[in-house]
């Protein structure tokens, strides 16, 4: 999932490569990437099936480059897959193949790093037209499996969602390296953190979607420490997405709810809509902030794509079931 905060108006000159319009879907145990055609706005339908053994969780279109996407899966698989063609992508490269599981992965703002949650270790990697070197790993996150990770607007900080203690934290990136940076101390034992998205409207802030304690909180990074702005009770929170320009915020929960919230002083969703009975994996709105496309988590399930062109409502406009796998994490192609 790419984060809104880092959208680059890519230009076509970066290869040739698709037009604005495509949704990647990392399908879970299925192995494979799905690249979905949004190219006429409100369907989707499928382009190519990129087949890889352990390509299961993250995935994360390169917001400089149309032409490239990043996936990620067991065992420290990260791979970047070349999409100039989105009916026949093949394999550019691999990043890494050790470690533990990589939920979720991250380009930079100027893509020319990568961060990674692998297992309970934060790993950090140089990027240049493909090339990539492992330049830090952060392992002082105990033993806590990592659900997501995140740049900040400026790529000075990583932030870190965790299955358990710290929940969630900032690490500090100055150059190759990655250190000790600070911990949301709102997060309990039965608050497992899942996702976190940075508000693209204002630097300080920022989104988790958690268990327990509402599930869906704002927060302050003050640069030192990280504070709770304000709260929705929706149950455990699963996903958590601003619009590009961050008017809306969007979130999904663990009984299958699609909530859409105004970014205002006060938080109260102005669309709810359910998109499937399990638990919600990820939601991202297109580039244009058009679209919002969600997910649950469960074999054979769908993404279903929303028309939010009418800002504040949500009205469904496609929906693509899933022949096989479970989505586990979507991104969208940048804008030409």
């Amino acid at each position: 999932m790419s984060s809104a905060s880092k959208i680059i108006q890519a230009a076509a000159g970066s290869g040739g490569g698709p037009a604005a319009g495509y949704l990647a879907v990392a399908t879970g145990n299925a192995n494979n990437i799905l690249i979905l055609d949004h190219t006429t706005p409100g369907t989707l339908t499928l382009a190519s099936t990129y087949v890889s053994s352990g390509v299961q969780h993250g995935v994360a279109w390169q917001q400089g480059d149309i032409d490239r996407l990043m996936a990620s899966g067991r065992n420290g698989l990260i791979i970047l897959i070349d999409v100039s063609n989105p009916a026949s992508p093949t394999r550019e490269t691999v990043v890494d193949n050790s470690g533990g599981t990589v939920n979720q992965v991250d380009w930079s703002s100027d893509d020319s790093f990568i961060v990674a949650g692998d297992g309970n270790n934060v790993e950090l990697f140089t990027h240049n037209n493909g090339t990539t070197n492992k330049v830090s790993t952060y392992t002082g996150l105990a033993s806590s499996t990592i659900n997501a990770v995140k740049f900040n607007y400026n790529d000075s900080k990583v932030y870190v969602a965790c299955f358990s203690s710290p929940y969630f934290c900032a690490l500090n990136r100055s150059g190759n390296s990655l250190s000790s940076g600070y911990t949301y101390s709102g997060l309990t034992s039965t608050d497992s953190c899942y996702d976190v998205d940075p508000d693209p409207s204002n630097n300080s802030y920022l989104a988790i979607a958690h268990n327990n304690k509402d599930g869906f909180t704002r927060l302050s990074d003050s640069g030192f420490s990280l504070s709770k702005r304000d709260s929705y009770n929706i149950g455990n929170g699963d996903g958590v997405a601003y619009s590009p320009d961050g008017s809306y915020i969007a979130n999904v929960d663990s009984s299958g709810n699609l909530r859409l919230f105004a970014n205002s002083a006060s938080l109260s969703p102005s669309a709810t809509v359910s998109i499937g009975t399990v638990s919600a994996a990820r939601c991202e709105f297109s580039p244009d902030g058009s679209y919002l496309a969600a997910c649950t988590g469960a074999t054979g399930t769908a993404i279903k794509l929303y028309d939010h062109t009418t800002p504040g409502s949500l009205t469904l406009a496609t929906t693509y079931t899933l022949t096989s796998g479970q989505p586990r994490d979507i991104s969208f192609s940048p804008a030409v």
